[in-house]
């Protein structure tokens, strides 16, 4: 995401994010910046980080929150 997605993305809905620390497609620090530019222009971030997890080991590291995170947004 570049500073401009993160200015378009001013006023949007709720924005969820989880970082995998183990990520070899995603740069866990990179990501960390991006969620604070985010929430500098007024979004209601959710970001969790999930330490040693990559893309095959989040749903079995943090299954549970999800399948919760899923079901909210089914209602």
């Amino acid at each position: 995401m570049t500073v401009t997605d993160v200015a378009q993305a001013r006023g949007k809905p709720t924005k969820d994010a989880w970082v995998l620390t183990a990520d070899t497609v995603v740069f866990g620090p990179a990501t960390t910046v991006t969620a604070d530019q985010l929430r500098a222009v007024g979004n209601d971030l959710t970001f969790k980080v999930h330490p040693g997890v990559d893309q095959d080991g989040l749903m079995a590291a943090a299954k549970a929150e999800i399948l919760a995170w899923a079901a909210e947004r089914m209602r």
